[in-house]
């Protein structure tokens, strides 16, 4: 935390702080008089509560005032992602795939993006064409040629936007008559 206040007067001051009003954790005494004031404390933990005291000495020694307050640091952002979807199944139907899972557990679990490829599996939410983006557990593949392997990836993301690393899962609809049919070159 960078710490700054000013005195009406050249004034030497002392800064003490800590996590209760005994101000247990540390001092800041300054050696020479001035009237803007600037110290940085370190090695503060995110999101608690400090309390702190100011004291300020004219030139004389003599106290001019004391300030108490207290403060609370800032919460680190949270980079962590969600746990991806579990149990993903693909299901070929005569005319689309469906796909069924369980969304994670997290409790700032956001949504779902299935991103899908008839080259390999999505490695990440903008690699592919985006089949759903939602919060549910079921989505249905409309837009699926018979012969060809369609590859999914489920990304769960949380609502600080990280995604999880993916859940895939791939799937090929048979031709008519339950005849596999060749897939197609490119």
């Amino acid at each position: 935390a960078t710490i700054t206040w000013d005195t009406t007067k050249p004034a030497i001051s002392r800064l003490a702080w800590g996590l209760s009003p005994e101000y247990e954790l540390g001092t800041l005494s300054e050696a020479v008089p001035k009237k803007t004031h600037i110290t940085n404390i370190e090695n503060l933990s995110p999101n608690t509560t400090y309390f702190f005291e100011l004291e300020a000495r004219d030139a004389l020694g003599l106290k001019t005032g004391v300030t108490r307050m207290q403060w609370k640091t800032l919460s680190l952002p949270d980079t962590a992602p969600p746990a991806n979807v579990s149990n993903l199944i693909a299901r070929t139907q005569d005319d689309a795939i469906s796909l069924d899972w369980n969304n994670p557990a997290d409790s700032d679990f956001d949504f779902v993006r299935i991103v899908r490829s008839t080259r390999f599996y999505p490695r990440d939410p903008q690699d592919g064409q985006v089949v759903y983006e939602e919060r549910g557990e079921r989505a249905r593949d409309h837009n699926v040629v018979a012969g060809q392997t369609y590859y999914y990836t489920a990304f769960a993301r949380d609502t600080d936007g990280n995604y999880s690393s993916g859940a895939v899962v791939s799937a090929r609809i048979v031709g008519e008559g339950g005849v596999l049919l060749p897939p197609e070159l490119p």
